[in-house]
């Protein structure tokens, strides 16, 4: 019965560093206690397959089980799954063999003794847990695509589950001092439990702190970019002000010169500057004073870089959406969009923003781009050395759709080379949040 216990804490906290390790590596798209809940049934059948003691068997079920997981529940590619499948296995065994020739050079006991001690046999278990769970954070410094997690310092922070393996040795010198009751050994019991369960929380907690850092700076850098977005429009705004009553100016004074009927040369010169002109004092396109902004911004920039830029916003202009929101996701999406025309032969770009049903507002982005899109189960992928950085956009971008219930979507046609971004409003739940 004892030995029975130990092996089933050792299996739950083995499939606790399972989800460790392979969420830190590939991420997931499911919720926490989804994942947890496919890692535990699949350790559950590990811990069946276990009883039928064989080698044999149980390195398969490992393999296939943990590819299984990596594949289904971390959306892993196959070559990767059956790679980081394998390489568990190795290190669990790595860590067991290490544990085994430790001990007996330490306590001078032969293999056959792990078994005739429940308080040996859970030590050397317990041992060797840790020693795997600090092999697999070496790992997922290796393999993790994480750049801000990859350049933490985990030295520090393998101490705690070394430190443990060390207070366990003690335990084991003083429990073969004194008279073993049963009270003394469910207490032992309990205190490596515990021992084991901080080791992990510490990782965790590092983990939860990592995080909680690189979303701090995310959001720096976003209110940074922020502020220069609504400094850029501040300019557009001042500057479209001023060539508004320049141009209302020279409207009166060309209106009055091409009156004059005397000189045919005349009106041959001025009507080109009256439709040029004219074309200028079209900032006022979509009743929303932030989005004729933005517009106005972008249609420089994409005269400035030869790009072709279609607009039609006429029939919605998202004006429920805060003005700091609309810029981020304006600005961040006519960048990306401007970033692959300008490389491209076409060098074109549409917005269009169209209200359907008077239910729901969908904003369409398409630009020219002649390569595909690297992507991640669906999933957009930088291709920029600074990933971290890069990604800053998609995530307000994300974060803008989250907040107003919006339903994101893209596509990339190969025919056409046609980047297009789709985003859905419904203005009713909109109105429901408010």
């Amino acid at each position: 019965m004892s030995k029975i216990i130990i092996d089933i804490i050792i299996y739950v906290f083995a499939a606790v560093i399972f989800w460790y390790y392979a969420r830190m590596i590939f991420g997931s798209p499911y919720k926490v206690i989804t994942q947890l809940s496919f890692v535990f049934i699949g350790y559950a059948a590990l811990f069946g397959i276990y009883q039928l003691n064989s080698m044999v068997l149980i390195n398969i079920g490992y393999v296939v089980i943990h590819s299984l997981l990596f594949v289904f529940i971390f959306k892993t590619k196959f070559k990767s799954a059956i790679l980081h499948a394998v390489l568990l296995p190795v290190a669990l065994t790595a860590s067991e063999f290490v544990t085994i020739i430790l001990y007996s050079q330490l306590f001078r006991t032969e293999f056959e003794d792990f078994q005739s001690s429940m308080i040996t046999y859970g030590i050397e278990n317990f041992i060797s847990k840790l020693l795997y769970l600090a092999l697999c954070v070496v790992l997922v410094k290796i393999f993790s695509k994480n750049e801000n997690a990859k350049s933490q310092n985990y030295l520090s922070i393998l101490l705690v589950p070394l430190s443990n393996i060390f207070i366990m040795i003690v335990f084991r010198y003083i429990i073969y001092k004194i008279e073993i009751t049963s009270t003394i050994y469910y207490l032992w019991l309990v205190a490596l439990v515990l021992l084991i369960t901080s080791s992990f929380m510490v990782f965790v907690i590092f983990d939860i702190t990592v995080k909680k850092t690189q979303e701090n700076a995310e959001l720096r850098i976003e209110n940074q970019k922020y502020e220069a977005e609504k400094a850029s429009i501040e300019l557009v705004k001042s500057a479209n002000e001023e060539m508004r009553r320049i141009s209302h100016d020279y409207k009166n004074q060309l209106m009055q010169i091409s009156n004059m009927d005397e000189v045919d040369e005349i009106h041959n010169y001025i009507k080109p500057l009256l439709s040029e002109v004219g074309a200028v004092t079209k900032v006022g396109i979509s009743k929303n004073p932030t989005l004729d902004l933005i517009i106005s911004k972008y249609n420089m920039i994409c005269n400035n870089n030869g790009i072709e830029l279609f607009v039609d916003v006429k029939s919605s202009n998202l004006s429920y959406i805060q003005d700091y929101e609309l810029t981020s996701l304006m600005c961040n999406l006519l960048d990306n969009a401007i970033e692959a025309a300008q490389s491209s032969e076409k060098k074109k770009i549409s917005l269009k923003i169209v209200a359907k049903n008077k239910l729901q507002d969908i904003l369409i982005v398409s630009n020219s781009c002649d390569t595909a899109p690297k992507h991640k189960s669906g999933k957009l992928l930088t291709s920029k050395p600074d990933k971290q950085l890069h990604g800053i956009g998609s995530k307000s971008i994300m974060r803008v759709v989250k907040k107003y219930n919006g339903v994101y979507d893209w596509e990339y046609g190969e025919e056409d080379k046609i980047f297009e971004t789709t985003i859905v409003f419904p203005k009713q739940s909109i109105i429901d949040n408010r």
